[in-house]
């Protein structure tokens, strides 16, 4: 067979149209329809065939289109009126001054960036968080850089056969066609960087992607002078066995600081977003040793200092653990880099009882004892986080664990309808955007009259009524089946009926399947001829999860019954692009997890502003959103510890709701025939929630609490020689040395056992110190209400003074008093803390109690 030579041709742009090539590589596309329409306008076919990629759109376009186009004097105009806007947008006034924007840099590390449906290096809330976190980074004028990885199988394409079985292929990224660019270096070769893995040297190669004012740097190892076996280091997202995630978060982590530093960043705070990224910070704490002469105990209080770390995920077994043996495999000789023998550098991602590693390297452990500031995805998460990890902090009691909830959000430019966007423009300005607003703002959505946002939400259902029915018909086209079949397919669902919407990753916590426990009472909801009710359902399974699996299943097998065939549908390959179509068609988003196992969840945010309503159990976000008035709950809040029964009870309440507030409801017409009470629930969901969980007051809250005080911290140590790290590091070395011999001696508390309430209780103890200082340790009083385990309830805290004690050496006597504000049984205890830093984990000093 004849050899045949290559080549990829692509029409020339003409100059008049130079512009498009440069609003073509901006991921700004995404959030401003105006670029959008204008690509759209070039070939509206080709556009949906491209997945809404304008740098493949333009690479197909005929170029006697262009040429057309650049001698049409109408379209040329547009084109400069779309490129000045967007210039006045990124050049306009920002949230953040201008001495702070010269001062900070934030590296944000992620698995995965969900930015575009054009650009399919996501698999679900993950990396959607991830890129609505860098857009209103944009927005707000904060100087960001994401650091990800460049799959070159992204995550994979979903498709069902005909026995409603997912199956998957992956997709096959030709980087060139993607809104991304190659970096290069000043003399004009691509700029690489090199990654110790194992005993070999594997070559990373970096893509730039724009984002208004940031930007997004993503790694790849698909370089011919790297072996087949580092080649596909970067090919698929979560996919593979742990030998191959551990390699990709070597990249991810280590590679992503490498790339920072070829590219001459030198950001002030790095942020983890979530422990697939934690090698990071071996790779910076080495960095810090070779450069300043640093012990790795100072070097690691630097990066404590400013290194931000974000959790997602409620339980421990979600967080990527590796073998003792993996570690001595891809990471031999790490712990010589940082100065450490090999078990100090294991039980950097120890658990405190496995000194020995048995139950693995955990990347959360890691990321815990290298970050000062952590905080889970909502207020609720928040206190799962702190229940969780709080072994990891012996002594503390679990508020008092330092781990935050700092809720997500959304950014609204990208999941706002154009329609919707020009309403609320049209009567609030610009100024309703959460991106373009002040936390101190408020924008009130009475202004925009009802029935104009009813008869909008209107067209953007039967809108995606008609997405539905297109892409039945193709899955019943593709599934052969019968010409019956397919015509069936075009009319499924109905634009005039109550839709609701479930969409999101496929996993059994998240029972799909929860309506289906009473098909009976579900089917006679559906097919109610006064008053129908019809489903709309996506999503993604892990293509190891055969749980998961068998729920789409169960739905596609009960979707197929002739009786409620019209009244819900399996929506294929769930994308951003899918999810815009349902968050702004859907009247009601439905969530129901099992408590408290959704961290946060933010789809459900992204309907408020189109016009639907939740109904969510109370978990995630929902948990705090909620009033009673803007939107539904499903149950109170109950953690069900016998999951079958929990199930069995909430899908009971998940009917009685349905039944008897929302399709009443939704209903219940007035005159003109709008839905007067449903209405009054949507504005009160607007007002309430629109602002507060988007990403421009998520961005801030991140920037408020982490980033501009880490900044500050960093900037002002390194200007110094690093004096409070040295100082920490050297007080946490001398604690080591002493607090073993830290302890109580007599207690006294003077009351009798039966006490008034208010009644002050004065309390004296006797403590030895040794060569501590004073200055280094608190003694504490914690004192409240004991449960049936003799444990002290949320204890109110009092802290002690102590004086030494004349004539004895390394004695204090400390003193100080209570006074109960709850009568019952009640209990004191009393503590002595280090008051360097954190007790643990990043410097594991115990805390003693009176004993």
């Amino acid at each position: 067979m004849p050899r045949i030579q290559t080549f990829n041709v692509t029409p020339s742009i003409p100059p008049a149209l130079e512009a498009l090539t440069a609003l073509a590589r901006d991921l700004a596309f995404s959030w401003h329809p105006e670029i959008r329409d204008l690509f759209r306008t070039i070939d509206a076919e080709a556009w949906t065939a491209t997945n809404h990629n304008p740098v493949a759109l333009l690479s197909r376009v005929d170029q006697a289109r262009l040429e057309a186009l650049a001698a049409d004097e109408a379209f040329v105009t547009r084109l400069k009126s779309v490129e000045a806007g967007l210039k006045a947008s990124l050049e306009g006034d920002t949230w953040l001054p201008k001495e702070h924007r010269e001062q900070t840099l934030v590296a944000y590390f992620c698995a995965e960036f969900g930015l575009s449906e054009s650009l399919p290096l996501y698999s679900g809330g993950l990396g959607v968080l991830a890129g609505d976190h860098v857009k209103a980074a944009s927005d707000l004028g904060l100087p960001f850089v994401g650091i990800g990885l460049a799959y070159q199988e992204g995550y994979f394409r979903q498709y069902l056969n005909r026995d409603g079985w997912q199956q998957e292929d992956p997709y096959d990224n030709d980087f060139r066609m993607l809104p991304i660019q190659p970096v290069y270096r000043p003399d004009g070769l691509p700029l690489t960087v090199d990654v110790a893995v194992e005993t070999r040297t594997v070559r990373v190669r970096c893509w730039e992607v724009k984002i208004g004012r940031s930007r997004v740097y993503l790694l790849d190892t698909n370089l011919a002078e790297n072996s087949a076996e580092d080649r596909a280091i970067t090919y698929r997202l979560y996919g593979g066995d742990r030998d191959y995630r551990c390699k990709q978060e070597i990249v991810l982590g280590m590679g992503g600081f490498y790339v920072l530093q070829a590219l001459g960043l030198e950001p002030t705070v790095f942020h983890l977003n979530e422990g697939h990224s934690s090698f990071m910070a071996l790779a910076r704490i080495a960095d810090l040793q070779a450069k300043h002469g640093m012990s790795f105990e100072v070097a690691r209080e630097v990066c404590v200092t400013t290194t931000v770390f974000t959790t997602h995920t409620p339980v421990p077994a979600g967080f990527d653990i590796f073998s003792r043996a993996q570690l001595d495999r891809f990471l031999p000789n790490i712990h010589k880099r940082l100065g450490l023998d090999r078990e100090s550098f294991l039980r950097l991602g120890a658990h405190e009882a496995d000194p020995n590693l048995e139950r693995g390297f955990n990347m959360a452990y890691l990321a815990l004892r290298a970050a000062g500031m952590v905080n889970g995805v909502s207020l609720l998460h928040g206190e799962v986080s702190r229940e969780m990890w709080q072994k990891l902090w012996p002594g503390l009691e679990g508020h008092e664990v330092p781990i935050l909830g700092l809720t997500n959000g959304i950014h609204v430019g990208t999941w706002v309808a154009p329609e919707m966007r020009e309403l609320h423009d049209k009567y609030l300005g610009d100024a309703w955007r959460d991106e373009k607003v002040l936390a101190s703002s408020h924008v009130s959505f009475d202004e925009v009259p009802n029935d104009l946002i009813w008869d909008t939400h209107q067209v953007l259902r039967s809108r995606l009524v008609d997405f539905v029915r297109t892409r039945s018909t193709r899955q019943a086209t593709r599934l052969r089946m019968t010409q019956r079949d397919v015509d069936y397919e075009a009319e499924v669902l109905d634009p005039n009926v109550l839709t609701i919407g479930f969409a999101r990753r496929f996993a059994t916590y998240k029972r799909a399947t929860l309506l289906l426990r009473d098909k009976d009472r579900l089917r006679a909801l559906l097919t109610n001829k006064e008053r129908p009710v019809q489903f709309i359902f996506a999503g993604k399974a892990h293509p190891q999860d055969l749980p998961a699996k068998e729920l789409i299943q169960e739905l596609v097998h009960f979707a197929r019954d002739p009786e409620v065939r019209k009244c819900i549908s399996f929506v294929e390959e769930y994308d951003m692009g899918v999810a815009r179509h349902l968050i702004h068609g859907v009247d009601v988003w439905l969530n129901n997890p099992r408590r408290p196992k959704e961290a946060s969840g933010t789809s459900g945010m992204k309907v408020i502003i189109n016009g639907g309503l939740n109904l969510s159990v109370l978990d995630g976000w929902w948990a705090e959103a909620w009033d009673g008035d803007n939107g539904w709950a499903i149950g109170r809040g109950e953690i069900h510890e016998d999951a079958e029964l929990g199930d069995a009870i909430e899908a009971r309440e998940l009917m009685e709701v349905l039944e008897n507030c929302v399709v009443p409801e939704f209903y219940d017409r007035n005159a003109d025939g709008r839905p007067e009470r449903w209405m009054q629930r949507v504005k009160h969901s607007m007002n309430t929630l629109a602002a507060h969980f988007g990403t421009g007051r998520m961005v801030r809250d991140y920037a408020q609490s982490f980033y501009l005080p880490a900044s500050a911290a960093g900037r002002a140590e390194a200007s110094a020689g690093f004096p409070m790290a040295k100082a920490r590091a050297a007080a946490v070395a001398g604690l080591a040395l002493d607090w073993k011999d830290v302890r109580f001696g007599e207690v006294t508390f003077a009351a009798t056992y039966d006490v008034k309430l208010a009644q002050s209780i004065p309390v004296s103890a006797a403590v030895y110190l040794g060569k501590v200082p004073a200055e280094d340790v608190r003694v504490e009083l914690l004192a409240g209400h004991l449960d049936g385990a003799r444990h002290v309830e949320t204890p109110a805290l009092v802290t002690l003074k102590g004086t030494p004690v004349e004539g004895s050496p390394g004695w204090y006597h400390y003193e100080g008093a209570w006074a109960p504000t709850r009568s019952g049984h009640t209990g004191c205890l009393l503590r002595c803390r280090p008051t360097v830093g954190t007790a643990a984990p990043a410097r594991e000093i115990p805390i003693h109690f009176w004993e």
